[in-house]
């Protein structure tokens, strides 16, 4: 992609030209400034349903990397609008029980714009890791089981900050909630995917996933 395209698409997403002001609608900095694009990962391959860019917007009092995530359905006969506005109610679900997500700058054409999280949680190194991540992945797990998700591969695509933990998968691997009928033990499944990891995890007793 080129620049001058990322900078059309943004433009087109804000209803702003100047970059600064575009900057300024998306909430990256009180003040429109001189700024810059620059590109880091063109247009690859997400996830089964996605396809993202990753650039950064610079200026002498900002450095920001986001991502650009277009919603690629399975199923070419449903309109992309209509997964995209799927995927958002997910994400608003799962906000609610407490789970976080990447801040979500706007939407354009069948593409967000969102925060970059750095790290794939399945891959974050055992010296960094920290209680924090153990608890927001506890925390999700139960969210799941509580509310009737038939998640598949449930941990996998979550990724982190060195802090947090951050749900960004919501298309059809994760799916609608009350759509299980018996419970599923996300909990279990998150303490054996902890062990595998060599971290201990526990299950908090009496915990619904719905606080």
């Amino acid at each position: 992609m080129a620049l001058n395209d990322l900078h059309d698409f943004l433009a087109r997403a804000t209803g702003c030209e100047d970059l600064g002001k575009i900057a300024a609608k998306l909430g990256l900095v009180t003040q429109p400034e001189d700024l810059s694009l620059r590109i880091i990962e063109d247009w690859h391959r997400g996830g089964a349903e996605t396809f993202i860019m990753v650039f950064t917007v610079e200026g002498p009092s900002l450095s920001k990397k986001l991502l650009l995530k277009a919603c690629t359905p399975f199923s070419p006969a449903v309109p992309i609008e209509d997964v995209l506005a799927k995927w958002l109610r997910r994400r608003k679900f799962l906000e609610a029980s407490g789970c976080l997500a990447p801040h979500l700058y706007g939407t354009l054409e069948g593409t967000l714009i969102e925060e970059y999280i750095p790290d794939a949680l399945s891959d974050f190194e055992l010296g960094r890791w920290n209680e924090g991540l153990t608890r927001d992945l506890m925390h999700y797990a139960q969210v799941l089981a509580a509310n009737g998700f038939c998640a598949l591969s449930p941990f996998s695509d979550l990724r982190t900050d060195g802090w947090r933990v951050y749900v960004v998968d919501f298309g059809e691997d994760l799916g609608d909630p009350m759509q299980q009928s018996s419970i599923i033990d996300y909990s279990q499944i998150a303490v054996n995917w902890l062990a595998h990891k060599g971290i201990q995890g526990s299950t908090p007793i009496g915990y619904t996933g719905k606080e």
